[in-house]
């Protein structure tokens, strides 16, 4: 994985058994990426977008009620929100590191 992408970040979920990793290349072009079907993207994406971090709030509230299966099917949502929005996109990078934060839950 690291060996052939420039930028990998794999995040695991073990309450419901899945793990995602997002990839990111240097493309030759914008253009280019585009017409191989990446969704244009003209300024830098967060890994999460505030939707998606009140998203994992509300999952952090609920698992401190005892609520897993409700926080897990939250959890689920955040995923799929995240695979519609960054599937396969250019945007820009401005080679920034995050820091992890807020209980863990990156940004």
């Amino acid at each position: 994985l690291m060996k052939t992408n420039k930028y990998a970040r794999v995040v695991v979920y073990p309450t419901i058994k899945k793990a995602t990793i997002w990839t990111a290349n240097p493309v030759a072009s914008r253009e280019a990426a585009i017409a191989n079907g990446a969704k244009n993207n003209s300024s830098y994406a967060n890994f999460r977008n505030n939707e998606e971090k009140e998203m994992l709030e509300s999952f952090l509230d609920l698992c401190n009620e005892n609520k897993f299966e409700e926080a897990d099917r939250v959890l689920e949502q955040v995923l799929e929100s995240q695979i519609q929005r960054l599937k396969h996109y250019v945007g820009q990078y401005n080679h920034v590191l995050c820091l992890e934060r807020n209980n863990g839950i990156p940004h």
